[in-house]
C-alpha cells in the first residue's frame, strides 16, 4: 500500500489520483519521503522535487515496485467472492434438495407402522360383571400417507414401509369416501365384536340386517377374483335371501370347494348385479369352501342382553375386530386372556366368528415388534408372502400364530376355555 495524505491506493491500480501541490508524499520506490511542489506527482510514481530524499540501500527501505511483482487485487476479490458464491449457491442446493424430499409427493402412498392401543381400556360394559388383566391384548394400525422423495428413498431399506397406488389406498377412488366406508366398517366390527363375544360367554343375541356387508376383500381370494369390492352388498346366494351374514355363511358351508355360486350383489349406489364365483378352498380348513371376504349385516340391528360399548377414537377400518372380540371376552370373565404379557392381535371377524384377512399386515407386525409385544394372532387366511415377512419382522422378537377363527384364538390364548357367564342370565 502506498500512502498520501488522505489517500489510499492499493497495488496494482495503474492510475493513481493526482496529489495536490505541497502534499506530504510517502512512497516506496526511488524516492522515499517528500513534499509535492510541482503539482504532477503521482502516487508511487513522482518526479523528484525540492526537498525529497533519495532512497538508501538499508534495510528499512522498501523494495521497488513492478508490475510483475504485483498481483491485481481485483482479481484476488474476484476469486474469493466467486468462492462465496459457489459455496452458498451449493449450500442453497443442497438446503433445496432437503426440502424436496421431505415434501414434494410422489404418485405412490406409504403404508407404515401405526399404533398399538389396549383394547381393554377401551371397553366400557353395563349389565354384567365385569374384571381386570394384568396383562393387554392391544388392536394394531397403519398410518397411511402420500410418500415423499424421501419416503420412497427408505423404503428401498426399511420392509416397515409399503409404496402403493392411490388404488390400493382408497379403492372407492375418493379419500373423504375412503374415511366414510372404513368409519362404518370400524362401527359394524365393533357390534360384531361385541355380539361375537357375548355369544362366546353363553349370552343369547338375536340379530337383523339386509345383507351381508363386504368389509374387506383378501389378496388372491375368489372374491378378488369375481371383482367384489369393499362396500358391496351380498343379498342373495343362487336366490337364496341373504338378511345376515349368518344365513350367508350357512349357505356357503352347504358347498363345495370348487362350485360355483351365484350372488345377487348390491353395490354403493344401489345397483343391483349377479356375480359368479368359484369358491376356494380355506387356508386353515381343509375341504371347507370361502369366499376371502370379511363380512358384516348391514344396517344390522342387534338386541344384546348386555350393553358394550367400544371406543375406537379416531380408528377407522374393520380390521381390530378380533381385538375388541377378545378384550370384550376378557372384560367379562375371570382370569386373564393375556397371561400378564402384551398381546399383538389383528383380523377381522365375520358375525360366525370366522377371522378375515386385513392389509398393512407387515406394517403391523413391525409396530407391534416396536411395543415390546411378545405375542402376536394374525389371520390365518394371509397370504404366504406377508406370512414370510411378518415371520421375518418378528424373528427373534415376537411369536406370531395363525388364527381361522375366534375358537383357535382362544386356544391359544386359553387353552382350557373361557366361563360361560351368561349361560344362565
Amino acid at each position: 500500500m502506498v500512502g498520501v495524505a488522505g489517500v489510499g491506493v492499493r497495488r496494482g491500480e495503474r492510475t493513481a489520483p493526482r496529489v495536490p501541490a505541497g502534499a506530504e508524499v510517502a512512497f516506496s520506490g526511488r524516492y522515499e519521503t517528500g513534499r509535492c511542489e510541482t503539482g504532477r506527482c503521482e502516487t508511487g510514481r513522482c518526479e523528484k522535487s525540492a526537498g525529497m530524499t533519495e532512497a538508501t540501500d538499508t534495510a528499512t527501505t522498501n523494495s521497488p515496485i513492478t508490475n510483475d511483482d504485483i498481483e491485481p487485487v481485483s482479481v484476488a476479490t474476484r476469486r474469493r467472492r466467486r468462492r462465496i458464491w459457489v459455496g452458498l449457491a451449493i449450500v442453497v442446493a443442497f438446503v433445496g434438495l432437503v426440502v424436496a424430499a421431505l415434501l414434494v409427493p410422489t404418485p405412490y402412498y406409504a403404508f407404515t407402522p401405526g399404533s398399538v392401543t389396549p383394547t381393554e381400556a377401551h371397553i366400557e360394559v353395563e349389565g354384567a360383571r365385569t374384571y381386570r388383566s394384568k396383562g393387554d391384548i392391544n388392536f394394531l394400525t397403519v398410518s397411511v400417507q402420500r410418500a415423499t422423495i424421501a419416503t420412497w428413498l427408505q423404503s428401498k431399506i426399511d420392509d416397515g414401509i409399503e409404496l402403493v397406488s392411490r388404488h390400493v389406498a382408497f379403492p372407492s377412488g375418493n379419500a373423504k369416501k375412503e374415511r366414510a366406508i372404513n368409519q362404518r366398517a370400524m362401527d359394524d366390527s365393533k357390534v360384531v365384536a361385541s355380539v361375537v363375544a357375548l355369544e362366546h360367554v353363553g349370552y343369547t343375541v338375536t340379530r337383523s340386517g339386509d345383507g351381508a356387508f363386504i368389509e374387506s376383500v383378501g389378496k388372491d381370494t375368489p372374491a378378488a377374483a369375481a371383482h367384489l369390492v369393499r362396500g358391496d352388498v351380498i343379498t342373495a346366494i343362487d336366490g337364496q335371501p341373504v338378511t345376515v351374514v349368518d344365513e350367508l355363511t350357512a349357505a356357503l358351508g352347504q358347498r363345495s370347494v370348487g362350485t360355483s355360486v351365484a350372488l345377487t350383489v348390491r353395490d354403493q349406489k344401489g345397483a343391483i348385479r349377479s356375480v359368479d364365483v368359484t369358491l376356494g378352498e380355506r387356508p386353515n380348513k381343509a375341504g371347507s369352501p370361502y369366499l376371502g371376504v370379511a363380512l358384516t349385516t348391514s344396517n344390522e340391528k342387534v338386541d344384546m342382553p348386555v350393553d358394550v360399548e367400544i371406543d375406537s377414537g379416531d380408528v377407522t377400518g374393520p380390521s381390530a375386530g378380533l381385538a375388541f372380540t377378545l378384550g370384550v371376552i376378557d372384560r367379562l370373565t375371570p382370569g386373564d386372556l393375556s397371561g400378564g404379557r402384551q398381546v399383538a392381535v389383528t383380523g377381522t371377524v365375520d358375525p360366525a366368528g370366522d377371522v378375515g384377512p386385513i392389509g398393512g399386515i407387515t406394517q403391523k407386525a413391525r409396530a407391534a415388534v416396536d411395543a415390546g409385544a411378545t405375542l402376536m394372532l394374525y389371520p390365518a387366511a394371509t397370504s404366504k408372502t406377508e406370512v414370510r415377512e411378518v415371520k421375518a419382522i418378528a424373528k427373534g422378537h415376537m411369536t406370531v400364530r395363525p388364527v381361522g377363527d375366534v375358537d383357535d384364538a382362544l386356544a391359544v390364548l386359553a387353552p382350557d376355555g373361557v366361563p360361560q357367564v351368561g349361560a344362565h342370565r
